[in-house]
């Protein structure tokens, strides 16, 4: 009986200790501020903790008709307080950086574009919510 039980649990408890946790979703739009007029659209991120306080991001957008996912860390609360991070673009050519507040799960933050010289660019905002 009890080389049972341990067999069963292998088989059973495994995947449950090796899955992934779930991602929380943030859902609301972006303002792009650069280079002339103001574009805004949708956006949605997905964060996927890695450990305390520490999170994989990414951000899924429409730019000029065309789907992107921003991809990158993210360091910070997603309930309250402060939150930062860095992503890249699809291409893995452009760096971006944000900074924000979150207050009872709402995100409120700028980003930046980070140029080759490591200078950063003020680019806009965005607000997510709780989906």
């Amino acid at each position: 009986m009890k080389k049972t039980f341990i067999v069963l649990f292998c088989l059973t408890g495994l995947p449950l200790l090796a899955s992934d946790p779930d991602p929380v979703i943030l859902k609301g739009h972006f303002v792009w501020e650069k280079n002339g007029p103001d574009k805004n659209g949708d956006l949605r991120a997905e964060f996927t903790q890695i450990k305390e306080g520490e999170w994989t991001v990414s951000f899924h957008f429409t730019w000029e008709q065309k789907p992107l996912i921003y991809t990158g860390l993210a360091k910070g609360s997603l309930k309250n307080g402060s939150l930062t991070g860095e992503v890249k673009s699809d291409n893995k050519k452009h760096s971006y950086t944000f900074k924000g507040t979150v207050a009872n799960g709402k995100l409120t933050a700028s980003h930046n574009y980070l140029d080759d010289d490591g200078i950063v660019k003020d680019t806009g905002t965005f607000v997510l919510n709780p989906s």
